[in-house]
């Protein structure tokens, strides 16, 4: 997480969120039956999953399934059926859609998907996402060719990161339709404060909202408490970091909003979140870096590439909770709007 493409925030609580985009692919450990006239390989994306949580957060993988017709006389149409396994626990990943190709559920651990016409001598591709399994080491996701004139077979698997590890960062494929993701447990503090809440076992967490987009992704987010002293607004153990990784080209988001929030057990007593300082420099820019102060969305009008901006800060007392919840209760909350790259400390 040291790559020098990643930027990082650090708030004056010292959180470092790191928001790359830039192209990478991501193909899992697989494995393909070539000895027919088809060869079928999978490709997971991203090679990590969260395991997902009941009432949330939830968390998905994408299968990317390509069929070679090898034979040089004759073109095929393919059905396949695919198998979902989980190893270290009894847990099922569930069914999320297809593109490609229509997929339909078979039973808890199956899918069909059909009509794949691939012309002799050529590849084509389809694709299939499920949500991550509650708990298990490994999700493995095997495809098999079952029409009667061509058989073929193929496999990838994708290591899934476990619940502990799940409250201090996450990983997941993005969808077109974009998403919410988030570390931690879910606030159930609705529209207005989605996401991970902050409590005094897990103080820290950083919620990511990503928008509508034309293409598909993954987001990455890894948290880390820092051993400085970051602020005299923050007590013991009140610095922490959030890496937050998205492959995109350049401009591809209108904007991203992240949500940054911390526990009222790691602040001192009388601070003002007003105070608490943001700086920030692109990631592109050479040794030394120049950092400048992250203003408010109100005084620059919007993010614009090299300036993020915080839209909000928020600390919640009995006016503004969002849901019938006290663990809100005098938690701090810092919502940055962000279209590229940087390096954010405090």
């Amino acid at each position: 997480m040291n790559h020098p493409m990643f930027p990082r925030i650090l708030a004056s609580f010292a959180p470092a969120l790191l928001l790359a985009f830039g192209m990478l692919t991501a193909v899992g450990s697989a494995w393909a039956d070539n000895s027919s006239n088809t060869s079928i390989s999978v490709a997971s994306d991203p090679l990590q999953v969260s395991v997902s949580r009941p009432g949330g957060p939830t968390f998905s993988v994408q299968y990317t399934v390509t069929v070679t017709n090898n034979s040089s006389n004759n073109n095929y149409t393919y059905d396949f059926l695919g198998t979902t396994s989980v190893t270290g626990a009894s847990a099922v990943a569930t069914f999320s859609g297809s593109s490609g190709v229509p997929c339909t559920v078979k039973s808890t651990t199956q899918v069909t998907c059909s009509k794949l016409s691939v012309n002799k001598g050529t590849s084509k591709s389809f694709a299939v996402v499920f949500t991550s399994p509650p708990a298990g080491s490994n999700l493995r996701f095997t495809v098999v060719a079952t029409s009667n004139a061509t058989k073929g077979e193929g496999y990838a698997d994708t290591q899934l990161v476990s619940y502990e590890q799940t409250t201090t960062g996450f990983y997941t494929f993005v969808p077109k339709e974009g998403g919410t993701f988030y570390t931690g447990a879910n606030g159930n503090g609705g529209t207005g404060s989605p996401g991970g809440i902050a409590t005094s076992a897990d103080p820290w967490t950083t919620t990511v909202v990503v928008p509508p987009i034309n293409f598909t992704t993954t987001a990455r987010a890894v948290e880390a408490a820092l051993p400085a002293s970051c602020s005299s607004l923050y007590g013991t153990g009140g610095c922490f970091g959030t890496t937050l990784t998205i492959p995109s080209a350049a401009g591809a988001f209108q904007s991203l909003l992240i949500y940054l929030r911390i526990d009222r057990t790691k602040l001192t007593d009388g601070g003002n979140i007003a105070n608490a300082v943001i700086r920030y420099t692109k990631d592109v820019a050479p040794l030394p870096e120049t950092y400048v102060d992250v203003l408010d969305c109100s005084v620059t009008g919007g993010p614009t590439s090299g300036h993020p901006c915080i839209q909000a800060r928020k600390a919640y007392d009995t006016s503004n909770l969002p849901a019938p919840d006290f663990e809100w209760y005098g938690d701090w909350e810092f919502q940055i709007r962000a279209v590229d790259n940087g390096r954010y400390i405090n």
